[in-house]
């Protein structure tokens, strides 16, 4: 999402919005930097300090990223403290008069971003003196000395493995307490040590060293993958660490890499997988599936095939060993017996999907449409989803076969089902169904929907749509939410604001009854300035009265009521 930076508040949430500004009138946000054009870093101190990185252009903030644990949406509270700082002590602008004070700073030289401090400096230190302060730096700071270590290791001899598994395990082991156990601020600090380590990974891959990047990632993997059961919290971003790995892993492995590196890592693959062959968790999967994509022979893929007969089928995903035994023919044998293969297989769902949309391609549609009819029959007991899967290939073949009376019976089936966001039911079914045949045809529609047909929301949806804005009223009256209320007042207020107002204040009520708390009392003023704006004023006033009369103990509420 790009912000611009004068009307910033406009697009972020009013909780969030409320609480940087209390962090940044606190006194919490460092001043920020400017370490390159437009980008912006700074330190937000909470409960504990985080780093954010901004970046505008054209008086838009285009990037912006915080290395808090936030997830509930795209901007957090110190990037929102951060914005704050930029306009009042960089831009010196001053867009919010709420604040009370003035904040007036004598207008500041224009300094040198970092990037130009650095590049000043490196241009003019001597090679000498640069060699003596890593070799200081390294001595001094162990974590200098792994990573300038990892970054140019290509260029020692003896590199390994190994030496960036110990770097792993010992990035983990400063991050462990006593008991061996990670806690939470303590794995962001390991996620972020390891996703440094995975860009140089990524570095060496782009400069063709493969050897280095393979080194890097088979280290992180194993390494990591143990992590997971001696962690806090966050075990989504530890996981996150094993992915990038694994997925560079699988990019090397598709490369034409030299033939000592692919004999190399095939063998490691393979050992690693019959080291471990009764694990049965995903990264030991991962390393028979890495093997898969470096195979050049027939004897090659048999030694895989071996494995696979050595592990215990009840504890191993049958449909793993089919796809690493399609990926082994379709390597060697080529796309046609791929085909002939899912074919054989063709119970399997990806398999179905890939041999339809094949035959659909070559404009085969008396087989496509056997082979949706087909799984349609074998899943519509256990697997509708699947169900849904087949009918939309339907209604593409009976789009490209332009069989009007077969797309309007998917369509509408796609529409009460809404079983794919890529298609607009609606307007296709408007675009084939007979203009003089419409309202009627929508009407049966609507009453399949109250019949008990098509998703939640879908009725009001049309309502919208065909602009029935007496039967929307209806539908907002019979499902009074406030959240349902807020959803259809554009479309309602320019003939129902009076009853909105009323319907707005009852659930206002009603939702003060049931919650407490600071964010619930901002949700709340909220629909009372929306009360407002739709002329009921006095309405809200008479409810302010009422609820400081009702509820004087709830200090954050009297505050939140002062702000309506």
């Amino acid at each position: 999402m790009i912000i611009p930076l004068d009307r910033f508040e406009e697009y972020i949430d009013e909780l969030i919005l409320s609480r940087g500004l209390s962090y940044f009138e606190n006194g919490k946000v460092d001043e920020p930097e400017e370490i390159g054009p437009g980008i912006y870093e700074c330190y937000v101190r909470g409960s504990e300090k985080y780093l954010v990185e901004l970046e505008i252009k054209n008086g838009n903030i285009i990037e912006y990223c915080c290395d808090c644990p936030y997830d509930q949406g795209p901007v957090c509270k110190h990037i929102v403290a951060v914005i704050f700082a930029i306009q009042n002590e960089i831009l010196e602008i001053d867009q919010k008069p709420k604040l009370k004070k003035e904040i007036k700073k004598e207008k500041k030289k224009a300094s040198k971003t970092i990037e130009e401090q650095l590049n000043e400096i490196l241009n003019t230190i001597s090679h000498d003196e640069l060699k003596q302060f890593i070799r200081n730096k390294s001595k001094d700071n162990p974590d200098f000395r792994n990573i300038f270590l990892a970054s140019f290791a290509q260029l020692h001899k003896e590199e390994s493995k190994e030496f960036y598994a110990n770097y792993v395990k010992s990035i983990l082991d400063n991050a462990a307490g006593k008991q061996g156990y990670i806690p939470s601020n303590k794995t962001r600090e390991v996620v972020s040590a390891i996703d440094e380590l995975l860009d140089i990974a990524q570095k060496h891959y782009n400069n063709n060293n493969f050897k280095t990047a393979i080194f890097i990632c088979l280290a992180v993997m194993e390494e990591m993958d143990d992590v997971m059961e001696y962690t806090d919290d966050y075990n989504d971003d530890v996981w996150g660490c094993v992915e990038c790995a694994t997925d560079l892993l699988y990019e090397i492995a598709e490369e034409e890499l030299p033939e000592d590196i692919r004999i190399f890592y095939f063998e490691y693959c393979l050992g690693s997988f019959e080291k471990h062959i009764k694990s049965t968790n995903d990264v030991n999967t991962m390393m028979l599936y890495i093997a898969g994509f470096l195979i050049k022979d027939e004897n090659e893929a048999k030694r895989i095939y071996n494995l696979i007969e050595k592990i215990p089928i009840s504890k191993y995903d049958e449909d793993s060993i089919m796809g690493l035994r399609l990926n082994i023919i379709r390597k060697l044998k080529g796309e046609e017996a791929a085909d002939e293969f899912m074919e054989q297989n063709i119970s399997k769902s990806e398999y179905r999907e890939d041999v339809i949309r094949k035959a659909f391609k070559r404009e085969d549609f008396e087989k496509a449409i056997l082979l949706a009819n087909e799984g349609i029959e074998n899943d519509k007991k256990d697997r509708p989803g699947l169900v849904n899967k087949w009918q939309d290939w339907l209604l593409s073949i009976a789009i490209a076969q332009k069989n009007n009376e077969r797309i309007i019976e998917y369509a509408r089936i796609g529409l009460l089902k809404s079983y794919s966001v890529n298609r607009d039911y609606y307007n296709l079914l408007k675009n084939y169904v007979h203009p003089d045949n419409w309202l009627e045809f929508i009407e049966t529609v609507l009453n399949d929907i109250t019949l008990g047909q098509g998703y939640y929301g879908l009725k009001a949806n049309i309502y919208v749509k065909e602009e029935m804005w007496d039967r929307l009223f209806e539908y907002v009256c019979l499902n009074q939410c406030i959240e349902i209320i807020d959803q259809y007042e554009a479309y309602l207020k320019k003939d129902y604001s009076i009853e909105l107002v009323q319907m707005y204040g009852n659930q206002i009520i009603k939702y003060l009854n049931d919650k407490m708390g600071r964010n619930h009392y901002i949700t709340a003023c909220r629909y009372l300035r929306k009360m407002k704006k739709l002329g009921g004023k006095e309405k809200v006033e008479m409810l302010i009265s009422t609820f400081r009369k009702q509820y004087p103990q709830r200090k954050a509420l009297m505050e939140e009521l002062d702000n309506v």
